[in-house]
């Protein structure tokens, strides 16, 4: 069984003085996400955030931004180009479009590259890559003449392995089961969450906090196994912490970070070494970085029957 976990991503920014995101209501997002073939599932909110527990990832909106990703197979170019038309290019002061490349790209319904020639002729912007092609890379469009996105930080894991890595793969999995086996309630407190587990595998969690925001998708299976976390916490302020213990339990070969907050890593865990690194400088002082780490110990690779 294969599912495609790698993300797609849209961040955006209102101007000042702009109508409440929030007040368009949960019947305009069911509306646009269903240009993409995405589902609500489920929502929680705080007094500064909405958050949705969507079939395919998250979407999470405040007053004035949002932050919207996707997996699997989903069209996420459809939701943004409505969100634009709907919106007006003159309300919008930033936009992030991004692609993590796919493990089985030939199985999406379109490339970066026709996505952002669609969005290049409603929104004036530039697009970038980082990473090799014939490795782990980011694409990037960004459109605003201030850039002013979001904070955030996503570790994205590959190949976990282990008990817990086991424990995702069984039958007998629960929700309870897999926050407790992820010690959720001390990695996450004073966090509201919502979660979900898939049929027949597949696990999203969101988690709100006032402004704060976490979201964490599982995909499982063996042939592909992925992990993807997102937060707005910096790393100096409790995310540290909680990436390092999730790499202790979940133990990938090999795991990305991106993120708005080049700041110095104190949880990689010994068995990873840095291996690249890359940085995009942005407007206003701003900056995306890229570290990809890998295991150091050499990966036992076994024949598989086709």
């Amino acid at each position: 069984m294969y599912f495609e976990g790698a993300e797609k991503r849209l961040s955006l920014t209102l101007a000042a003085g702009c109508p409440s995101l929030r007040a368009l209501g949960d019947a305009y997002w069911r509306r646009a996400l269903a240009k993409s073939d995405t589902e609500i599932l489920s929502k929680l909110s705080s007094e500064q955030c909405d958050a949705y527990l969507l079939s395919e990832s998250s979407l999470f909106v405040w007053h004035d931004s949002l932050v919207l990703i996707t997996c699997g197979n989903t069209r996420l170019i459809e939701t943004v180009l409505s969100l634009v038309e709907s919106l007006g290019r003159d309300q919008i002061a930033s936009l992030s479009y991004q692609r993590k490349s796919e493990i089985l790209p030939a199985l999406q319904t379109s490339r970066f590259e026709e996505d952002i020639a669609r969005l290049g002729t409603m929104l004036s912007g530039a697009a970038y890559r980082i990473g090799h092609l014939d490795g782990h890379h980011h694409h990037i469009f960004f459109s605003g003449s201030k850039v002013r996105l979001k904070p955030a930080q996503t570790v994205q894991m590959y190949h976990i392995r282990g008990e817990l890595a086991d424990y995702l793969l069984s039958d007998g999995q629960t929700i309870a089961g897999i926050a407790s086996r992820l010690n959720l309630s001390q990695l996450l407190s004073g966090f509201d969450i919502d979660a979900h587990l898939f049929s027949p595998l597949g696990y999203s969690l969101n988690a709100i906090r006032g402004e704060d925001y976490f979201t964490l998708h599982i995909t499982p299976q063996e042939t592909s196994s992925y992990v993807s976390l997102e937060t707005n916490l910096s790393l100096g302020a409790g995310l540290n912490g909680i990436v390092g213990k999730l790499l202790n339990r979940l133990n990938p070969v090999s795991w990305d970070l991106a993120g708005y907050e080049a700041e110095t890593l104190a949880y990689c865990a010994k068995q990873y070494s840095l291996e690249a690194r890359g940085e995009l400088a942005l407007a206003d002082g701003q900056g995306l970085y890229v570290k990809h780490y890998k295991q150091r110990d050499c990966e036992q690779l076994l024949p598989v029957a086709l």
